[in-house]
């Protein structure tokens, strides 16, 4: 809620470079800069390796209770911790890409934010 919060607030208030006509570039240069941050990597990183560990306890190679212990890890503190293979598979699919975005948009909108402080 309060990282919806903060974008909402970034994008009504805008920064220094709402003022500049290159507006949509440097609003990309922030996506880029952002994509290049730990937070979405780290995030990124996790919801793909989970995705691979529920292949491959669906092949039989991992246990299923070793995929809920590191999807309960990693992803658990974001969407709430599962008991089952099949919830963490389901929750993955559904909401993975979105807890992605979330990462990405949090981390451009402390971007934007650090470079309005500093311009201000």
């Amino acid at each position: 809620m309060k990282i919806l919060l903060l974008i909402v607030f970034v994008s009504i208030c805008g920064s220094s470079h709402a003022q500049q006509a290159d507006y949509p570039e440097a609003k990309l240069k922030d996506l880029n800069e952002a994509k290049r941050s730990y937070e979405y990597r780290k995030m990124y990183a996790d919801v793909h390796q989970v995705r691979t560990d529920c292949n491959l306890a669906d092949q039989g190679l991992i246990k299923n209770i070793t995929v809920v212990n590191e999807y309960n890890k990693l992803i658990g503190p974001y969407l709430g911790r599962k008991l089952t293979l099949q919830q963490v598979r389901y929750v993955i699919n559904k909401k993975g890409d979105a807890l992605i975005k979330i990462a990405l948009y949090k981390a451009a909108s402390r971007i934007a934010l650090d470079k309005s402080a500093v311009t201000n």
